[in-house]
């Protein structure tokens, strides 16, 4: 499971704040923009139950083992 610091979890509230319409995540390589920006991704998710969302990856190669595995 994710454990998000708390600079994240105030950009997930952030995503969360209908008054917030922009969201910039700046910072060097491993600091976890990519985990907000699926943290966000799913949480927006949540307000939609019964939504498809679709997952694109580089390549084939790279979905077959990441991304299939995992499809209902």
């Amino acid at each position: 499971m994710l454990t998000l610091k708390t600079k994240q979890h105030e950009v997930i509230e952030a995503v969360n704040d209908p008054r917030v319409s922009t969201i910039v995540l700046i910072g060097a390589v491993g600091t976890g923009k990519t985990d907000v920006a699926a943290h966000a991704t799913i949480s927006i998710a949540y307000g939609f139950p019964k939504t498809d969302w679709p997952v694109f990856r580089q390549n084939v190669s790279t979905a077959k083992r990441s991304v299939i595995p995992s499809s209902p």
